[in-house]
């Protein structure tokens, strides 16, 4: 579906779309280990964690951290209201639902030192960094859940009557809408980029 479109150099124009079909972002390699539970869905990272040993997610919790040397760990809270809508902030969902009819915790983020070594960090890693990239890799799964994933064609406007259109460039799976922080204008020419930053910003 298109979303938007913008008028490029050479009579050309920048359509901005929906996709329908994105990638998983857990299917990449991630600093952090998502692992959630769900009846209906299938989230987060694949894991070996089953609920029915478990009595609370607290108890889940204390034994991920037996099992491993974590670093850092965040709570994960699901929203299931006409989409579905993840988030480390359970604040956000109850200033909308404050009697948790719709959302509740459905796992954890986290990493572990070692984990983050074979991910190329350096021992030394600050750890309020190392939470700030589990926040990003939240958000872009949000982004990926919620159905806030977005490709664009590049299609060449016909010199006569200024309508009829083919596609000469296109590129999916981009997180997010914004053109200058999913990254869309980092993979244009430096000149469509250029003029973007110009018209737009």
């Amino acid at each position: 579906m298109l979303v938007k479109s913008y008028d490029l150099p050479s009579n050309r124009k920048l359509e901005i779309h929906t996709d329908e079909t994105p990638e998983n972002p857990r299917d990449y390699d991630n600093n952090g280990i998502m692992i959630c539970f769900h009846k209906r869905y299938n989230l987060g990272d694949e894991h070996n964690y089953k609920s029915c040993d478990f009595s609370s997610l607290e108890e889940i919790e204390m034994q991920i951290r037996k099992d491993y040397d974590v670093a850092t760990l965040l709570c994960l809270y699901l929203m299931d209201h006409s989409g579905l809508s993840i988030t480390t902030d359970h604040n956000k969902f109850a200033i909308c639902d404050p009697m948790h009819w719709d959302w509740g915790q459905v796992g954890f983020i986290f990493t572990t030192r070692e984990h983050l070594k074979e991910m190329g960090h350096p021992d030394n890693v600050d750890i309020d960094e190392v939470e700030m990239w589990l926040l990003d890799e939240v958000k872009i799964y949000n982004q990926y859940l919620s159905g806030d994933t977005y490709g664009f064609q590049i299609k060449k406007l016909c010199e006569h009557c200024g309508n009829k259109t083919n596609t000469i460039e296109s590129c999916w799976g981009f997180y997010g809408s914004d053109i200058f922080e999913n990254g869309i204008i980092d993979v244009l020419s430096a000149e469509d980029a250029d003029m973007l930053r110009k018209t737009i910003k």
